[in-house]
C-alpha cells in the first residue's frame, strides 16, 4: 500500500470535495469510492465488497439538521487500502474485518475534525457576507476559493496521516496472526 499512498490520499483529498464542497455528484459514497482505491491497489473485488458493506450498515445515517454523520469515504478508502495490503496469502474475511475495525476510528476523528473546521469556517462565511454586502465581489470570490483549498489539503493530510496509521497497524495483525497459530 505504502508505494500506491500519494495516488490514494491525492483520490480521497477530491472525494472529499464531493461530499459538501463542489458538485455532490456521489461520486464519494462507499459503494463507489472503495471499488476506486481497489482499482488502484489491485483488487476491486475487495473495494466492492468493503464499499457495499459499509454502504449498507451506515445508510440510514443521514446529515440531517446539525448531526454530522460517520466520514464514509474515509472509513470505506482506509479499509480497502488496509484490506488490500493485508489479503496477500490470508483469509479475505478476516482481512476486511480487521481492516473495518482499525478504520472505524479513524472515520470518527475525521468526523470531529470535520466539525471542528466547519465552526472555524463561520469566521470565513461573516467576512464574505461582510465583503459582498459592499459590493467587494472579487474577495468574495477568493474567499470562496480559499475554502475550497483548504478542505482539500485537509483531506490530502488527513488521508496521508490514516494511511499511514492503517499501514503501521498492519503488524499488529501480522502479529496476531503468528499469536493463534
Amino acid at each position: 500500500m505504502m508505494d500506491h499512498w500519494f495516488p490514494i490520499a491525492l483520490l480521497m483529498a477530491f472525494l472529499g470535495l464531493d461530499e459538501t464542497a463542489v458538485g455532490q455528484f456521489m461520486v464519494s459514497r462507499p459503494i463507489v469510492a472503495g471499488p476506486l482505491v481497489g482499482w488502484i491497489l489491485g483488487r476491486p473485488d475487495i473495494g466492492l465488497e468493503l464499499g457495499a458493506l459499509v454502504e449498507l450498515i451506515w445508510i440510514g445515517d443521514l446529515p440531517v439538521g446539525a448531526h454530522l454523520p460517520l466520514d464514509l469515504m474515509t472509513l470505506t478508502s482506509v479499509s480497502v487500502a488496509l484490506a488490500c495490503e493485508l489479503v496477500k496469502g490470508q483469509s479475505p474475511e478476516a482481512v476486511m474485518t480487521y481492516a473495518l475495525g482499525v478504520a472505524i476510528p479513524l472515520a470518527a476523528l475525521s468526523t470531529e475534525v470535520e466539525i471542528t473546521m466547519r465552526k472555524f469556517h463561520v469566521h470565513w462565511l461573516h467576512f464574505a457576507q461582510r465583503m459582498a454586502f459592499n459590493a467587494h465581489f472579487q474577495t468574495f470570490e477568493w474567499v470562496n476559493f480559499l475554502v475550497l483549498t483548504e478542505q482539500l489539503l485537509k483531506g490530502f493530510l488527513m488521508a496521508t496521516a490514516f494511511l499511514t496509521l492503517a499501514h503501521l497497524s498492519a503488524g499488529f495483525y501480522a502479529l496476531d496472526r503468528k499469536s493463534t497459530r
